[in-house]
């Protein structure tokens, strides 16, 4: 996930160079398992680049702060 939104950061960015996208993970992770998803990157990207710019257009000083934030989740399989 941090590769998908950061590349959607840059792209938005660069569209749109007085744009201020900020990103915070909420909690601390160990590896980049926990913050991995079964999904397709380049419809990742399009979805964070939109909610992105839509956060930055509609603001008053074109800016979004991004917080990210994943359960840790304990499961055992059989």
């Amino acid at each position: 996930m941090d590769e998908v939104l950061l590349d959607a950061r840059q792209q938005v960015q660069q569209a749109n160079p007085n744009y201020k996208i900020d990103i915070h993970f909420e909690n601390n992770f160990d590896s980049d398992k926990q913050i991995s998803v079964n999904g397709n990157e380049c419809l990742l990207k399009v979805v964070f680049a939109n909610l992105f710019e839509n956060g930055c257009k509609f603001s008053v000083d074109k800016s979004c702060v991004v917080s990210i934030a994943f359960m840790q989740s304990d499961f055992k399989t059989a």
